[in-house]
């Protein structure tokens, strides 16, 4: 029974597919549709963790800039006596840098 099957599988194999027929592929030369969502999947991962480190490396330097510009900025305005009236803005501005810094430091 089994060699009349693969017979006829064979000549409707060897036959010219119609317009309405189902193709059936080599699957040697074709990918698998497993294959085709790995691949993709695989794609998608590595756009995101490019964009991760992208982003990890101007949060890093954005960190190491803010190191440096606050403390010295607060060190300086320390130094200079007291009679010296620090603009408002300036002072508002210090302290949203601060505040920025530490939102950084600890997310």
């Amino acid at each position: 029974m089994f060699s009349s099957l693969w017979r006829i599988r064979k000549v409707v194999s060897e036959e010219k597919p119609g317009p309405g027929d189902v193709i059936e592929f080599e699957r040697e030369t074709d990918p698998l549709p497993e294959q085709v969502y790995h691949d993709a999947a695989r794609h998608y991962l590595d756009v995101q963790i490019s964009a991760f480190d992208v982003l990890d490396a101007r949060s890093g330097q954005i960190f190491s800039v803010g190191s440096v510009a606050l403390p010295l900025t607060f060190a300086l305005l320390n130094l200079g006596s007291n009679e010296v009236n620090i603009p408002t803005i300036a002072v508002w501005s210090l302290r949203a840098g601060l505040i920025v810094y530490l939102w950084l430091l600890f997310c």
